[in-house]
């Protein structure tokens, strides 16, 4: 089935697609960092992952802006209403992680004490008082949305590569680049 549907606009597309590669890379991270022996590999990935987090949340941000002054495309033509319902239900509970989780990461950061160095190119300082305690449980609550989050990525990315390979629709296309 070959069906025409309105994309994303190319900044929207492009963000995305960034997006897509700082979260695969982040969300795999923050798995195995945890389980590298203590020492400068263990300190780059942790760097990397708080940097990835940084590149997310801002761009999160810039895409609900995206999304509030373009809007978003109408939903795509030829496909099933409980398929749209539950896409939007993804991408808006998709678009709230995007924001809850790095958010959770850099306070639990700021409370442990430890500063964000943004891609080695500058440091993200610490703004709240020293507290591991609080840390641990901000901490908790990052790893289990992030769990969430990765659920719900393979659930999206799984619903795209459906209709670009089986269904062979336009849905994979609003978003796809160039």
């Amino acid at each position: 089935m070959s069906v025409e549907s309105p994309r994303y606009s190319l900044p929207h597309r492009v963000i995305h697609w960034i997006m897509a590669v700082a979260i695969l890379i982040a969300i795999p991270g923050g798995v195995i960092m945890g389980k590298l022996p203590p020492g400068q590999i263990q300190n780059n990935v942790y760097d990397l992952h708080k940097s990835l987090g940084v590149l997310v949340l801002v761009l999160a941000l810039i895409r609900i802006a995206l999304k509030r002054r373009d809007g978003v495309p109408p939903p795509a033509t030829g496909v099933e209403p409980w398929q749209t319902m539950a896409a939007t239900s993804v991408h808006h509970a998709l678009y709230a992680l995007m924001v809850i989780v790095p958010l959770l990461g850099f306070v639990a950061n700021s409370f442990y004490g430890a500063a964000i160095p943004f891609f080695w190119l500058f440091t993200i300082p610490t703004f709240t008082p020293h507290n591991e305690e609080i840390a641990g449980a901000i901490f908790s609550m990052h790893t289990a949305l992030a769990i969430l989050f990765g659920i719900l990525l393979a659930v999206h990315i799984g619903a795209a590569l459906y209709h670009r390979f089986i269904r062979k629709d336009a849905v994979f296309a609003r978003m796809s680049l160039p």
